[in-house]
């Protein structure tokens, strides 16, 4: 009786998991602006090779000055002052730049309300432009479906707005495949941006780096973590293997590459990797640690470390 009620069970979850599996193998999932955060910023949808992406500009984008940050990030001894641009010149250099960002979610899940509200305070905060791809996701697409998409959508805002006025941004999985963008146009000596941005990157889907394990991390799952990555890189030649693990890939002619990390993050050591093979061949990566911070904490947490992140972030942006 019992081993009868065992098997029942266990094709009860291999039913439950094939049919999960299977829904996301065919079901072309993507993400969608919350209603609320047009009530924060002027949203757009366009369209670009098949797959949607989003505009985010401050409402009444003008001249303005501006005393304080957006939404949870206000506090009274931030001086504000100092991190929001200080003039008219400034508010006017600012608005024709862009921010192109890749979010995070372990290349399997949609941009998450965090991400909206973010992104929303970022453009409000910066004055720019927010330019956020839907990309297409893991299991159903692989990183060649993604490349494919985020390079000519890259080389499209480049040739809009200019290099020079363009910042790449991304988190977690967002983060490795920015670098991985970024490693790319520079072996192919397309301009790079101004500047990109790490947020706890996600740098090495192997996560073979024996440092992970000493790290005491809250949040994420190592395991779940490898399982999402070889899905996504299924298919990937060994040519390939820096656009799913930036952290293999040339790092000659990287510029102006600043990594925002958590100390209780297990993507932490293979930041720290990037850094000094950069820092062997003459490249300077700035990584931004912060004591206690976890995985992508200036995203989804609200309290003192997460605004002082966002402080800190905003400063790089608008100087």
């Amino acid at each position: 009786m019992v081993k009868k009620v065992i098997i029942r069970i266990v094709i009860i979850i291999t039913i439950v998991l094939a049919s999960v599996t299977g829904y996301y193998l065919i079901i072309d999932r993507e993400s969608n602006i919350p209603n609320n955060i047009s009530n924060i910023v002027e949203t757009k949808t366009e369209h670009f090779m098949g797959r949607r992406v989003f505009k985010l500009t401050p409402k009444n984008k003008q001249l303005q000055n501006k005393n304080e940050l957006s939404n949870n990030f206000q506090e009274d001894n931030f001086q504000e002052e100092s991190i929001q641009p200080n003039n008219s010149q400034q508010l006017q250099n600012l608005s024709n730049k862009v921010i192109l960002y890749f979010h995070g979610g372990s290349y399997t899940a949609e941009m998450t309300d965090n991400h909206w509200k973010f992104l929303a305070n970022l453009a409000n905060d910066t004055n720019m432009t927010v330019i956020a791809p839907d990309y297409p996701l893991t299991p159903k697409a692989t990183y060649e479906n993604v490349f494919n998409m985020i390079e000519p959508l890259y080389k499209k805002v480049i040739t809009e707005y200019g290099a020079e006025n363009v910042i790449v941004i991304g988190d977690s999985a967002g983060g490795g495949m920015a670098l991985g963008l970024i490693e790319k146009i520079s072996i192919n000596d397309i301009k790079q941006p101004a500047k990109t941005i790490l947020i706890s990157p996600w740098l090495d889907i192997s996560m073979s780096n024996p440092k992970i394990d000493k790290v005491d991390d809250r949040k994420l799952n190592k395991n779940a973590l490898f399982i999402a990555g070889m899905a996504y890189s299924r298919g990937m030649d060994a040519e390939e293997e820096y656009l799913v693990s930036p952290v293999k890939g040339k790092v000659n002619n990287l510029k102006n590459v600043t990594i925002f990390i958590g100390n209780k993050d297990m993507l932490s050591p293979d930041c720290y990797s990037l850094q000094e093979k950069a820092r062997q061949v003459g490249v300077d990566i700035e990584i931004k640690e912060y004591e206690n911070a976890d995985h992508i904490w200036i995203i989804d947490n609200d309290d003192e470390l997460a605004k002082r992140g966002y402080k800190d972030l905003i400063n790089i942006l608008i100087n």
